[in-house]
């Protein structure tokens, strides 16, 4: 199946590399780092890495800012090490390709995510030292330092990057994965000049202007306790544009957290295998924030760190941090995904609606 894919792949990269588009494929070897004391048992041993993009090179208005920066969408493979344990992940990425100078083909910071697909998490019966991943569904984030070479009309890249996968506490266990590799990459045909002229495109971010995104989703306590808890979010933001393609923000967020408000009503339940719980009081929480937006036309991603000025529960650290990617429908609505943390551990992931204010331009 692996060969037949391999050659899928291979007659897809000729299609796409006649056009404004570069496919590119990469092999990749990589290792497990366990990032807590509890995973030291997990399998450290070499993983194996596969991944294709299409590389859009359509020169658009969001990309004179970065002199050459491109997006790219990515399916991606790795092989976690052990079969029966960690088993493999999938994922389809959306990326962006920003390069740290100006020469043709310059040493590049890529960055992206999207969801993923995990084979085997953990089960209390079946498979009880995955203590790393509680779900199949999964995100997945990135960060890569790429350089690529001109090899005849081809060009061959060499890179290390930094792969994470985590639930947000959507299910326990949650500590999720972080595997660093070392990659080889190869575009077909790639050293050719197949830049297009300038379309207009839609950028909803960049004059200053009130917006306002309310988020949701769901989260669990323990390994005993899978309940299903409510968390939201309400976060009014002022946008200030500071260069062509980057925004400071300052904002308040309302929050709203179902499962701090839980109390154990009995320590174990024998018939349901669960913990009893009850809501009692949830958690309202509030506090200003301050972050940064990079703007890709209609697509942006968002670095937000605050301070609750007002929380019921004081086991909750004080600062929080946002992080997330936002998509405009139109110059009004647009979509949102973020990950909600508190320093190292994940709060929730949220998906929300985001609603475009009064510009002040």
């Amino acid at each position: 199946m692996l060969k037949a894919l391999l050659g899928l792949l291979f007659v897809v990269t000729l299609g796409m590399n006649a056009q404004a588009q570069w496919a590119e494929f990469k092999v990749g070897r990589g290792f497990l780092i366990p990032h807590r004391t509890d995973m030291v048992h997990l399998p450290k041993s070499a993983n194996t890495k596969l991944s294709f993009t299409v590389w859009d090179l359509k020169e658009r208005n969001w990309k004179k800012s970065f002199h050459g920066a491109k997006i790219g969408y990515e399916a991606h493979f790795i092989d976690l090490g052990n079969k029966e344990l960690l088993g493999t992940a999938w994922s389809f990425n959306y990326k962006v390709s920003l390069p740290l100078s100006r020469r043709k083909y310059p040493l590049t910071f890529i960055l992206g995510g999207g969801p993923a697909w995990l084979t085997n998490k953990y089960h209390v019966e079946k498979n009880p030292k995955n203590l790393a991943i509680g779900s199949h569904i999964n995100a997945s984030l990135f960060l890569q330092i790429q350089k690529s070479f001109a090899v005849g009309p081809h060009l061959v890249s060499l890179g290390i990057d930094l792969n994470h996968y985590s639930n947000a506490a959507t299910s326990k266990p949650n500590l999720g994965l972080n595997i660093p590799s070392f990659n080889l990459g190869f575009v077909l045909n790639g050293n050719t000049d197949k830049i297009t002229p300038t379309e207009k495109s839609v950028n909803a971010h960049h004059p200053a202007s009130w917006a306002i995104t309310v988020d949701g989703g769901i989260k669990e306590l323990s390994i005993l306790d899978q309940n299903k808890y409510l968390v939201g979010n309400i976060e009014l933001r002022r946008n200030f544009k500071s260069a062509r393609n980057i925004n400071w923000e300052l904002g308040v967020l309302t929050g709203y957290n179902q499962s701090i408000g839980a109390y154990i009503e009995n320590d174990f339940d024998l018939e349901s295998g669960r913990v009893k719980r009850q809501v009692k009081n949830p958690n309202i929480q509030f506090g200003p924030f301050l972050g940064g937006r990079l703007n890709f036309g209609k697509t942006s991603l968002f670095f937000h760190t605050g301070i609750y000025a007002y929380s019921k529960q004081r086991e909750i650290k004080a600062m929080f941090h946002r992080t997330g990617i936002q998509h405009m429908i139109n110059d009004k609505i647009g979509l949102t995904i973020l990950m909600k943390t508190h320093e190292a551990k994940a709060e929730h992931l949220g998906i929300g609606l985001t609603l475009n204010l009064a510009s002040t331009k």
